[in-house]
């Protein structure tokens, strides 16, 4: 309603009914020469998807619950938006919230900045939804998803730049009867956290390809010339560019290159304390009614072979490995908790740590289900 009012050329055509059931149509939206497209689970929903898409491009315009909110963090009067719209199927509310204090436009006050353009926020989370698509086409029966979450790698904020490092769908955890003393089982099988597993992968391939690349610099001067079927020498070629810079000297440490970003999307809240609040509740979506609950700001496990969480009780004790062998319940950490501890300590873990410099999340992406109170917290 709010594109035909702004724009009367505005031409709707749906292109696709052929997909996934979470992006099963995909309609494209024609204005002023410009093409915006939006999927969803009905046509309606691409539609609106679309028609988000075309305004946050357009004109500026959000619909994330961060424009609208009243906590004091942000400053609604900013014109910038958030949160995977067009991109996402545009299902429930989403948005993209920068952690790192970053001054690159959005929604922030003087003290500091809480959000990044939408259109900024729909690239990334396309990016994702589409590379799952390809590695899922002709497999409808691991297609089926309740979580997906990715990590793509960007530099500065240029959205031609950015590259999906890692993908992982999962909702469930390990119960203690199979966990393994070998390290060959994987407790946590949340999707945002195998797809960091799989960024540290990346930061492993990217630390050796540098120590390939000093290695060929060191011996090029005495290496042979050695010729390709073109003509070419192939000694000259050197291997592609590492994303990390050689430290000074032997006591510091390897560090990501400038302007390389790593932004994390998840196409909903993460559970623990960023959701807990009931996804049916619409009116005041910005305002905790309860804020002084016992149950805010408190660490939470998962549930095993389950879904959900519940908040850790002192009086608990110590986690041990006969105790949960014998019957006791496994503590996996909340995705909330541990997406808090990546942004103190870092996403490198405590091996990589003594090799590299901690490196941070820039943005975190919600595709739907973002509740700016409990996200903030």
């Amino acid at each position: 309603m709010l594109l035909h009012e702004l724009f009367t050329d505005a031409h709707f055509e749906c292109v696709s009914t052929d997909g996934l059931q979470h992006s099963k149509f995909t309609v494209v939206v024609q204005v002023d020469g410009q093409r915006f497209e939006g999927t969803g689970p009905s046509k309606k929903m691409a539609k609106n998807a679309a028609a988000k898409a075309a305004l946050a491009s357009m004109c500026n315009i959000s619909f994330s619950p961060l424009q609208q909110a009243k906590f004091g963090v942000m400053n609604t009067a900013a014109g910038m938006g958030a949160g995977g719209a067009g991109g996402g199927g545009g299902v429930g509310p989403g948005g993209i919230i920068g952690m790192n204090g970053d001054t690159g436009g959005g929604c922030y006050d003087q003290q500091k900045n809480v959000e990044l353009p939408q259109t900024f926020a729909d690239a990334v989370g396309k990016l994702v939804i589409e590379k799952f698509n390809e590695v899922m086409k002709g497999n409808d029966v691991y297609s089926r998803r309740k979580v997906l979450a990715g990590i793509v790698m960007t530099q500065g904020y240029d959205a031609k730049s950015a590259k999906v490092i890692s993908l992982a769908t999962g909702t469930k955890c390990v119960s203690g009867e199979h966990m393994s003393v070998t390290g060959s089982v994987i407790n946590d099988s949340h999707a945002e956290i195998i797809a960091r597993r799989g960024l540290l992968d990346y930061f492993y391939t990217q630390l050796d390809l540098h120590c390939r690349r000093q290695a060929n610099t060191t011996t090029n001067t005495t290496k042979p010339a050695m010729f390709n079927g073109n003509g070419v020498d192939d000694s000259e070629q050197p291997p592609e560019s590492s994303i990390f810079v050689a430290p000074a000297d032997e006591s510091s440490l390897y560090k990501l290159k400038d302007g390389i970003h790593f932004h994390l999307y998840i196409n909903t809240a993460p559970c623990g304390d960023a959701r807990v609040f009931s996804p049916h509740e619409n009116d005041n979506m910005d305002v905790d009614k309860h804020p002084n609950r016992k149950a805010r700001g408190q660490l939470r496990t998962k549930v095993e072979s389950g879904e959900g969480t519940i908040p850790v009780k002192s009086s608990e004790g110590i986690q041990t490995w006969d105790g949960v062998l014998q019957g006791q319940r496994l503590l996996t950490m909340s995705c909330s908790d541990k997406i808090s501890r990546w942004n103190v300590l870092g996403l490198q873990g405590s091996l990589l740590a003594s090799v590299i410099e901690p490196i941070y999340l820039h943005s975190i992406v919600l595709g739907s289900l973002l509740h700016p109170a409990h996200m903030y917290r």
